[in-house]
């Protein structure tokens, strides 16, 4: 599909598959694929490959919680994936010509020179998040709410970083680097009063460490 009206500036392909299957409502599994090209990178990697995977368990539904009044819902989930970044100038992995003045037998001319460094394996910025929460809920949900911890790993980077002048450029832009964020998050939601009066409490807490 194009993202532009003029299709040679800038296009991207991309195709999706996903297969989602559950058991008894107890065990759910969902696994996707995804893989997007996009002529903004070098001509060695064009595309990227992006696989994603949940889990559900609804404990909830277990044959020793049956008799179990108090727990009206208890859930354990996990899911890992990745996802892909290509927000970036157009033809960034070419190395283009710009033109430039100069002296010829002390006449002022027009000239071309090179304006940027040619990257044929500028690739994809990749990011890959991991998340394992608990969802739960007691006396008719009266108090609900979830436990989770996350972590996010953004790795090859692209960032135009400093190169010598010597060699004609100052910088070039390339895949480079990481920034990992990964923490816990609570929320709680009690209902104290659901009449005609209703009262309901939040608690929210969270943390979050950054790494680069």
């Amino acid at each position: 599909t194009s993202l532009d009206a003029e299709a040679f500036i800038n296009e991207q392909e991309s195709y999706f598959g996903r297969v989602n299957y559950g058991y008894d409502n107890k065990y759910l599994i969902t696994a996707t694929l995804r893989a997007d090209g996009s002529s903004k990178f070098g001509a060695n990697n064009k595309y990227g490959y992006f696989p994603s995977m949940a889990l559900g368990w609804n404990i909830t539904n277990e044959e020793f919680l049956a008799d179990n009044d108090a727990i009206t819902n208890l859930k354990l989930r996990a899911s890992w994936g990745e996802t892909g970044n290509f927000l970036i100038p157009n033809y960034a992995s070419i190395g283009l010509l710009s033109s430039y003045n100069t002296t010829f037998d002390g006449n002022l001319t027009n000239g071309i020179a090179p304006s940027t460094i040619s990257n044929p394996d500028l690739s994809w910025e990749k990011t890959a998040s991991f998340d394992l929460g608990l969802d739960f809920g007691f006396l008719d949900d009266r108090i609900y709410g979830s436990l989770e911890y996350f972590k996010s790993t953004t790795s090859d980077l692209l960032l135009a970083v400093q190169v010598p002048s010597a060699i004609g450029f100052t910088n070039a832009l390339t895949n480079i680097g990481e920034v990992v964020n990964k923490g816990f998050e609570i929320s709680i939601t009690s209902r104290n009063l659901t009449g005609a009066l209703k009262w309901t409490t939040d608690f929210n807490f969270s943390t979050v460490d950054n790494e680069v």
